[in-house]
């Protein structure tokens, strides 16, 4: 390429001047543009030689990075497919369950639920007194301890 850089040169300055300077100054810029593109793409061949190895142990690392998590994916899908059967029966099972419920309770009459719902209200209503009964009792208690 310097070479036929050189040729171009020694060409244009033995011509009979048919071709005037500036015809002469862009054959010379082109021939330059051309050998620095060349230099460039050499010196990039040069670099990418020079980073093969890096290049090499990248994709290496690459590759079994993607295996493994293709890996992965794999076990969690076999794993949901798996599992998904147990979840289901449970889903099953809570809506048989509350179905029942529901039943039972359309089932009973208005009188029984009523009923239960009256006894659940004096169940309650003890437990109170027997929580105020303790809180007076302490109450006494603290105040006696006050006055001695």
């Amino acid at each position: 390429e310097k070479e036929e850089r050189r040729a171009l040169q020694d060409a244009l300055l033995n011509s009979d001047g048919s071709k005037s300077a500036l015809e002469q100054q862009m054959a010379l810029r082109a021939a330059a543009e051309k050998e620095e593109r060349i230099e460039l793409v050499r010196r990039q061949a040069l670099r990418r030689l020079q980073h093969r190895g890096l290049s090499q142990g990248w994709t290496t690392w690459l590759d079994k990075y993607l295996e493994e998590t293709r890996r992965k994916r794999m076990m969690q899908s076999a794993a949901s497919r798996l599992t998904r059967p147990q979840l289901t029966a449970c889903v099953s099972y809570w809506r048989r369950h509350w179905q029942a419920t529901l039943q039972a309770r359309a089932d009973k009459s208005h009188a029984q639920l009523l009923k239960e719902a009256e006894e659940r209200c004096v169940g309650l209503e003890d437990a109170l007194e027997q929580v105020r009964a303790g809180f007076k009792a302490s109450d006494e208690q603290r105040r006696a301890l006050q006055d001695a």
